[in-house]
């Protein structure tokens, strides 16, 4: 048999390896949340004019054991699961870059105290800054994400009771850090369902007891949340002034007219259509058709032999896919017009992806302007 190790002895090695995890978390944090923060702080001042957005998320809890280091006592608290509840409100920059103001709450029981059942719980309160880094996959409706944190949070330990044969019923406020990893899905335009996985500590937290004494400890947890993001829309540009007219001196009267020669033929007129389309959709609504069909008489009527479609998509996606998305939009509108009559060899399809906007957006948009084909009778 090998040499026996005391409880004593298995609870300093316990606590040395907790301390030696807690401090790299705390280093690894840190690191992050400055890294994270001159990011931000290195982007150009154009970006300023990004998209305010707000988001709500809930879900649970997950405190791990804390360790409690008082006079002559080292005993871990064991945290039942409990509620958590997060809002934001931050800036969206291009799609890239976000920073977000984040303020939080979480909860949980305690369940024993050193293997002793033990009554209490504990609340923490937080305010963060955030900033994320979004990542494009090629898919417009879904963008994963990571980001870290840095802020304050006010942890209240409320009638905790026996904490080594006293009760801790106090609070303190320290700093706070957190990483963060989760996805986004659009589901309208404007709207993200998120799924998020928070780690959040706060290092070094001081309590004291019912007989004046003071306890050291920490906070970690884990936290699960579902929420719903909700980003404005951008400010329209900025007028552009034009250069007032410089007067022009008066020219002499000009010399009488020729006679005028034999009125020309009139040249056919050409007339443009346009329809629009939902977002990262090439099906004809109701009311584009009704569009294609006063086009289709149009060129019934004035005798057009030959249409032009040009299919556009806004920037919300790849250049790859919005080149493919605006092709299918032109086919679209041409089946439109050839199941109305007019011959499919005189309809001409072209297509430009988001080259040509109608309304000038930055990247990644969803701007319904832009989302169009333009139809030419000729």
């Amino acid at each position: 048999m090998g040499p026996r190790v005391s409880k004593a002895a298995n609870s300093r090695m316990g606590t040395m390896a907790l301390s030696d995890f807690t401090s790299r978390l705390r280093s690894g944090i840190a690191a992050s949340a400055m890294f994270a923060a001159g990011a931000f702080l290195a982007l150009p001042a154009t970006d300023a004019a990004a998209q305010w957005y707000v988001e709500g998320q809930g879900g649970i809890n997950i405190p791990a054991d804390s360790d409690l280091d008082g006079t002559g006592f080292d005993v871990d608290a064991e945290i039942d699961p409990g509620f958590v509840g997060l809002v934001t409100i931050g800036h969206d920059y291009e799609g890239l870059f976000r920073v977000g103001g984040e303020f939080g709450y979480r909860d949980g029981d305690i369940d024993n105290v050193g293997g002793v059942s033990a009554s209490g719980d504990v609340d923490v309160m937080s305010a963060m800054l955030n900033v994320f880094l979004d990542f494009d996959i090629g898919e417009p409706a879904l963008k994963p994400f990571i980001g870290a944190g840095l802020g304050v949070a006010h942890v209240d330990a409320d009638g905790v009771n026996p904490v080594n044969g006293l009760t801790m019923d106090d609070s303190d406020t320290g700093l706070a850090g957190q990483l963060i990893a989760g996805l986004a899905y659009r589901v309208a335009d404007n709207l993200d369902v998120t799924g998020t996985y928070n780690l959040f500590y706060v290092p070094d937290v001081e309590f004291g007891l019912s007989n004046g004494t003071d306890v050291d400890s920490d906070y970690l947890s884990h936290s699960f949340l579902i929420g719903l993001r909700y980003t404005f829309a951008p400010p329209p540009p900025a007028p552009v002034e034009k250069p007032a007219a410089q007067p022009v001196a008066a020219a002499p009267p000009p010399p009488p007219p020729p006679p005028p020669p034999p009125a020309p033929e009139p040249e056919p007129i050409v007339r443009n259509f346009i329809v629009f389309f939902d977002w990262d959709k090439s099906e004809i609504t109701s009311e584009a058709r009704g569009i294609l069909g006063q086009a289709y008489d149009y060129a019934q009527k004035g005798g057009v032999a030959r249409i032009v479609a040009t299919g556009h998509a806004d920037t919300s996606g790849s250049q790859t896919y919005n080149q493919g998305l605006s092709e299918r939009r032109a086919a679209a509108v041409k089946n439109v017009l050839a199941t109305m009559g007019f011959s499919g060899s005189g309809i001409v399809t072209e297509a430009k992806g988001e080259t040509d906007p109608l309304v000038p957006t930055g990247d990644g948009v969803r701007e319904p302007q832009n989302r169009r084909v333009e139809i030419i009778l000729q």
